[in-house]
């Protein structure tokens, strides 16, 4: 089970200092930043190669912006934090959640490893993410779900926002922040 939400993170390996940054990198940190108001943890590590961190920059803005619904995506990125154990992935996005409209017994069945309950998108979502996430395939049962409830676009969507939230939770996991 995934800790409640902390009040601070821990320091990162990665203490980015702007002023030594490489030009690419520089670029890259001004570019993540004029996006997203901020230099996140898993940019820490990721600038070390600026064209991967805009590159998942540049994936994570257009899945946000894609045919999932924000509440589904933020109780996904629940369930990859929960699997791949990154605690600081659950402080950060756990707020997020609750705001976007996860409950919080939804959030409360994430973190037990139970799927939510709620809307047919978000369970759908994150029953799908976690089978992924596990290494089983996608059954005829769930496929249908994920067509009826997601659709095609939503379900390549969903694959690639586990995928983008899996880096954030490795790069973060790399760093070895661990929330207190």
């Amino acid at each position: 089970m995934m800790p409640r939400t902390p009040a601070v993170a821990a320091p990162s390996r990665y203490e980015a200092d702007i002023k030594a940054l490489e030009p690419e990198q520089r670029r890259a940190h001004d570019t993540i930043v004029a996006r997203r108001g901020t230099f996140s943890p898993p940019y820490r590590a990721l600038i070390e190669s600026p064209d991967v961190a805009l590159a998942v920059e540049h994936l994570s803005s257009l899945l946000w912006s894609g045919a999932l619904p924000t509440t589904a995506l933020e109780a996904v990125f629940l369930v990859v934090a929960r699997r791949l154990r990154c605690a600081e992935q659950w402080r950060r996005h756990e707020v997020k959640a609750l705001a976007a409209g996860v409950t919080p017994q939804e959030v409360d069945a994430i973190a037990k490893g139970l799927p939510p309950g709620g809307s047919p998108e978000t369970r759908t979502a994150c029953v799908i993410a976690k089978r992924l996430l596990a290494g089983q395939r996608i059954g005829r049962d769930h496929w249908a779900d994920g067509q009826r409830w997601l659709g095609k676009r939503g379900l390549g969507e969903l694959c690639a926002f586990v995928g983008v939230a899996s880096i954030v939770a490795a790069s973060i996991n790399l760093q070895g922040i661990a929330a207190p």
